[in-house]
């Protein structure tokens, strides 16, 4: 269990480093909305510096894979566009137990 809140946390951190959509016309410049959908090889970047590996590429399978299973156990909520090679995350509570 340790280990998938780290990786939540990591998942978290590159959610967060996506930054604010912008605001559309119309809408209240005061309520920023994050960008909900992550390249997965963002996530991979992050995974892989996170485990030391500079040299050798993480297989894109892999960490879908390892995405899966954290939507799985509801520590992300969310889904896979393979057809994008995107992270599609939810608005509001995309990470439960974290507020964000």
């Amino acid at each position: 269990m340790g280990r998938d809140i780290a990786l939540r946390n990591l998942f978290r951190k590159v959610f967060v480093a996506g930054g604010f959509e912008d605001p559309r016309e119309g809408d209240d410049p005061s309520q920023k909305i994050r960008k909900t959908r992550v390249p997965v090889v963002e996530f991979g970047a992050a995974l892989m510096i996170g485990m030391g590996h500079t040299q050798e590429r993480m297989e894109q399978e892999e960490v879908e894979c390892l995405i899966a299973n954290m939507i799985y156990k509801n520590l992300m909520k969310g889904y896979i566009s393979r057809t994008h090679n995107m992270v599609v995350l939810n608005k509001k509570g995309a990470f439960s137990g974290t507020g964000i």
